[in-house]
């Protein structure tokens, strides 16, 4: 929440504004600060962020799958020709 503190006229204590106690193009004016600020800053960090998780989740994926595949035909042939092609003669 917003809070600016200003000073009652009877004395010096600081008293907290409310928001509703702003004028209107005040509250649109940090709105729209707020909202360019997450739009410019937080928005491309996030943007960042979860495409480097997913690259990084791709090619995880991607190289499991890629080894597995790999050895799983690597030890089939290298047991079709070590075993079975002299079972056959």
């Amino acid at each position: 929440m917003l809070f600016i503190h200003k000073v009652c006229l009877g004395g010096r204590t600081p008293v907290r504004m409310g928001l509703s106690e702003y004028p209107a193009s005040f509250v649109a004016a940090v709105a729209a600060a707020y909202i360019m600020s997450f739009s410019s800053v937080i928005l491309p960090v996030v943007s960042v962020v979860v495409s480097s998780v997913t690259a990084r989740f791709m090619l995880f994926i991607i190289d499991y799958y890629y080894y597995y595949y790999y050895y799983y035909y690597y030890y089939y042939y290298y047991y079709y020709y070590s075993h079975c092609r002299c079972c056959k003669l």
